[in-house]
């Protein structure tokens, strides 16, 4: 009975650990593919920005101004 109890704490220590590599897997996994997305946004937009207005430059103090303000 004993020997029962060690080695399901022993499967519950593996399973435990298994499952904390796979999170952390898929966190990597997750992270990087944002990191791609947002890549890929930025680069979009800069090859569209002829097309789109541009947002005005905000001052430091949150007031709008010129980008020579800043």
């Amino acid at each position: 009975m004993l020997l029962a109890a060690i080695e399901t704490v022993a499967a519950a220590t593996l399973l435990v650990r298994h499952v904390r590599q796979a999170g952390r897997a898929s966190l990597a996994t997750l992270s990087d593919a944002a990191y791609r997305k947002a890549e890929f946004d930025f680069r979009t937009h800069a090859a569209n920005a002829g097309s789109a207005p541009a947002a005005p430059a905000v001052h430091r103090s949150g007031a709008a101004g010129s980008a020579g303000d800043r």
